[in-house]
């Protein structure tokens, strides 16, 4: 079976995204994923805390489906080589914050994990037309960028996921 790996937004609310996440798919794979110590705290989220959290976690995860400030975060795991997924699925991305950040867009272009961008319509951080725009120049040749109705920053549907799992 292979293993997954969760990694919600920023927000507290995304505890909801990752137990639906999570039951989504336990039935088909491994699943691991990091809940933020700021969801506590109330802090702001700290990534070098939260990266050394996955490294921690010592799992060769083949699949990560990260949404917005997860984003961030599984690139920058990959960067450091903390984990060498064999696929990424990377729901809300938000462009426009990690292209304004020299270590965000560096993150971005260097990311070499065949990757599937999943962005909402109207995505309210950064929407598809966007995202279109800014990824033309960055997509490998295995990566895809696709379009799914939306306006509120939610991702919470896993059959708009799965297809691309397997």
């Amino acid at each position: 079976m292979q293993s997954l790996l969760l990694l919600p937004g920023n927000s507290i609310r995304n505890k909801e995204w990752l137990s639906c996440m999570r039951n989504a798919f336990e039935n088909d794979f491994h699943v691991s994923a990091i809940a933020y110590d700021h969801w506590t705290t109330l802090d702001q989220m700290d990534f070098s805390a939260e990266v050394e959290k996955i490294k921690n976690l010592n799992t060769r995860f083949d699949i990560v489906v990260a949404k917005s400030a997860g984003v961030a975060l599984a690139l920058l795991a990959v960067s450091k080589r903390y984990i060498q997924p064999e696929k990424m699925i990377l729901l809300g991305t938000p462009l426009t914050a990690m292209l304004s950040d020299a270590e965000g867009a560096k993150l971005l272009h260097e990311n070499m994990v065949p990757t599937v961008y999943i962005q909402q319509s109207h995505d309210p951080y950064c929407p598809f037309t966007e995202a279109k725009n800014t990824l033309e120049k960055l997509l490998k040749e295995n990566d895809l960028l696709i379009k799914v109705e939306g306006n509120d920053h939610s991702y919470n549907t896993p059959l708009e996921i799965k297809p691309f799992l397997h």
